[in-house]
């Protein structure tokens, strides 16, 4: 969220970007706990399906994403969208 109000990050500095990285790593260990249990619990008779359930998820989306990003490239580079030089 923080990138999109201030997508510039060279006028960051250290400390906020660090800050970031952390908060950011804070909400996935919370996240992928409470959602690894939240499975653990609904789906209690087949565990090993549930688990199964959630690498599947994320190999769709991981692969979705990268597909998107192929396909919806930019005509013109702006603030968020940046022009690819070799």
């Amino acid at each position: 969220f923080l990138f999109v109000v201030k997508p510039h990050a060279e006028s960051w500095g250290w400390i906020s970007l660090l800050s970031v990285c952390t908060f950011q790593g804070v909400g996935r260990a919370t996240f992928e706990s409470t959602l690894r249990a939240t499975f653990a619990d609904f789906f209690s008779y087949e565990k090993e399906g549930a688990f199964a359930n959630i690498i599947l998820q994320s190999g769709v989306s991981s692969v979705l994403g990268f597909w998107l990003s192929v396909n919806l490239s930019c005509n013109e580079a702006g603030t968020y969208c940046v022009q690819f030089r070799d």
